[in-house]
């Protein structure tokens, strides 16, 4: 498609959109069986051509202008898509690997929060974090021992992992902590997330062989961009701030019941 003399490379050239009627004779390079029309634009972004959409039509009324503006009315949104996407391989290339969980080293995922804000922000767009703790994983290591407490954080990252969608980023915060990166995301879609893949987890059991023990509780806490902050520290500090409102709220109710008790 790409290939010199294309109509697709005569688009990344010139920077717009093109209408090719393939029962006109529309493109020379294209197999004289061919029928129907293509609606072509490019993603641009930074005045550069990024890529381009191609829609097929095989039969019926050809492609409009109309149609070719309707394209070029959502290129803003496939090249902020293409963005996420290139950014999540950047930083699974980039990263730092966590050893243990094979997640990405907080380096990385922080990196990764950088690069989301300053999409985020060109393209008036949303996201959200979720940082997650690991409740009581010393406890954990200290009564069943530390090979025991590895497994838990494996088995808490799969679960993650299954849960987040293949633009999203799962990155090691901490020794217990782990922070979601949420593109395209508001607080709602994210508080959602997260009940949802705690709730998962809490019906897990942990271990490889015969012993096997419950999953360990977890706090959480999520900010939006930008509603909760325009910067990467703001935002984790909210995100902290809700998860240890969260865990001072369960301590409570902890200690109620142990009073009536």
């Amino acid at each position: 498609c790409i290939q010199p003399g294309s109509p697709c490379r005569e688009v990344l050239q010139r920077q717009s959109g093109m209408i090719i009627d393939f029962t006109k004779g529309g493109c020379p390079l294209a197999p004289p069986s061919l029928t129907g029309s293509e609606a072509i634009v490019p993603i641009v972004r930074d005045e550069q051509a990024r890529g381009i959409v191609l829609l097929r039509k095989a039969k019926g009324m050809p492609f409009t202008s109309g149609d070719l503006d309707l394209l070029r009315y959502f290129s803003p949104v496939f090249a902020s898509a293409l963005e996420v996407a290139t950014r999540y391989q950047d930083a699974k290339r980039a990263a730092g690997i966590d050893f243990l969980t094979q997640t990405v080293s907080r380096r990385a995922v922080l990196r990764a929060l950088r690069e989301e804000i300053a999409r985020a922000r060109r393209y008036s767009r949303t996201f959200s974090i979720v940082l997650l703790d690991v409740n009581e994983l010393k406890k954990i290591n200290d009564n069943y021992g530390h090979l025991m407490g590895d497994e838990a954080l494996r088995q808490v990252t799969a679960t993650l992992i299954k849960n987040i969608r293949n633009t999203d980023i799962l990155g090691r915060y901490g020794g217990d902590e782990f922070l979601l990166l949420l593109s395209e995301t508001d607080a709602a879609g994210a508080i959602s997330l997260a009940t949802r893949t705690v709730e998962e987890l809490l019906h897990i059991r942990i271990g490889t062989g015969r012993e096997k023990i419950p999953c360990p509780t977890f706090a959480w806490g999520c900010a939006e961009f930008p509603r909760d902050g325009e910067e990467e520290t703001p935002l984790l500090a909210q995100a902290d701030r809700r998860l240890y409102q969260q865990k001072w709220e369960r301590e409570k109710e902890v200690n109620r019941d142990l009073l009536f008790l």
